[in-house]
């Protein structure tokens, strides 16, 4: 009787080992994924804050700001595609064809889904060069 007793004292006790390692590594997992979800929306919403302040420095004309504030972006981030893209916008619109081709080129280098965005802005800057 003993004997069955310390047996199934064990049984639970490797049970308990079981069910105790299956909750750590279940709140690790879930750590793992709120601290991605976490940088993924803070990325997303610098994105976006940068692409409402850049459009409204373009529509304002105020190229030399927006160049600062890309740099700016791009010495912290520096294959930020936003900021490489308004950077190119800025430079060509100031006519300044060799530093946006460099962004734009730069741009359709890291990042495939927005070479078509660029090509156009590339051909005009060829065919200005």
């Amino acid at each position: 009787m003993e004997n069955e007793i310390l047996s199934t004292l064990n049984e639970l006790k490797t049970v308990f080992y079981i069910t105790l390692s299956l909750i750590v590594i279940t709140v690790i997992v879930l750590t793992f994924a709120g601290v991605k979800f976490a940088t993924k929306f803070a990325k997303t919403t610098i994105s976006d804050k940068y692409k409402f302040f850049a459009e409204e420095m373009i529509d304002k004309e105020c190229y030399e700001e927006l160049i600062k504030s890309s740099k700016e972006l791009l010495e912290e981030r520096p294959n930020h595609t936003y900021a490489l893209w308004y950077l190119g916008k800025a430079y060509f619109n100031t006519e300044d064809y060799n530093n946006a081709r460099v962004c734009f080129e730069k741009i359709a280098k890291t990042n495939l889904e927005w070479r078509d965005n660029v090509q156009p802005y590339l051909d005009e800057i060829n065919g200005n060069l």
